[in-house]
């Protein structure tokens, strides 16, 4: 797999988390911040155009509205409330 950057007229963005006494984390975007992937993440260029395709589906919505919620079980990002997941 080879890594990609992704497109920078992108939003890329701080996701500020709070992490719940059952350990989840719900956090949702809050500021810029520039691309960095984690240590030895490998992003494919496929990955990264599933991405935006979601991010275009959905009305290419304002970076603020996205949020993560993070479980044992994986994470979840969701459009305006944590009931909304993106597909």
């Amino acid at each position: 797999m080879t890594r990609v950057e992704p497109d920078p007229a992108l939003p890329v963005e701080v996701v500020a988390l709070r992490v719940q006494d059952d350990g989840t984390a719900r956090g949702r975007c809050v500021g810029p911040s520039p691309f960095m992937p984690l240590r030895s993440q490998q992003v494919s260029a496929r990955g990264v155009e599933e991405a935006e395709e979601r991010w275009e589906a959905a009305g290419k919505p304002e970076p603020t509205r996205l949020g993560v919620t993070v479980t044992s079980d994986g994470q979840r990002i969701w459009l305006d409330s944590p009931t909304n997941a993106m597909p």
